[in-house]
């Protein structure tokens, strides 16, 4: 597969991401090389500098080190067209109407 940003070195298939924690440690590295990965890492990295850490990083690609505690694997939710359609209905309750505050302001 071939890499289509002349930037970037990696193909896609590359720019991966690897999370690597034990048993034995508190601690989960994180290797990427995916440049996505990478700002969402440093801005966790710049706004929560006690819990998140960039400990190496080259032009492409970096290493992290956070509390394996702030590993996550969610369960998927999967919901029926009504489901949908009530909890749409029930965020429009109390999500202000974005039309009727410009209105407001207009008058």
């Amino acid at each position: 597969m071939e890499n289509n940003n002349e930037r970037n070195p990696f193909s896609k298939l590359e720019m991966e991401t690897i999370v690597n924690y034990n048993n034995g440690e508190k601690m989960a590295d994180v290797y990427t090389a995916d440049p996505v990965v990478m700002r969402k890492l440093d801005s966790l990295c710049e706004r929560f500098p006690e819990d998140y850490e960039c400990y190496k990083r080259d032009e492409w690609s970096a290493n992290y080190r956070f509390s394996k505690k702030l590993v996550s694997f969610r369960t998927p939710v999967h919901m029926t067209e009504e489901q949908k359609e009530r909890s749409r209905q029930q965020l429009a309750k109390v999500r202000p109407n974005p039309n009727k505050q410009k209105e407001e302001i207009n008058d």
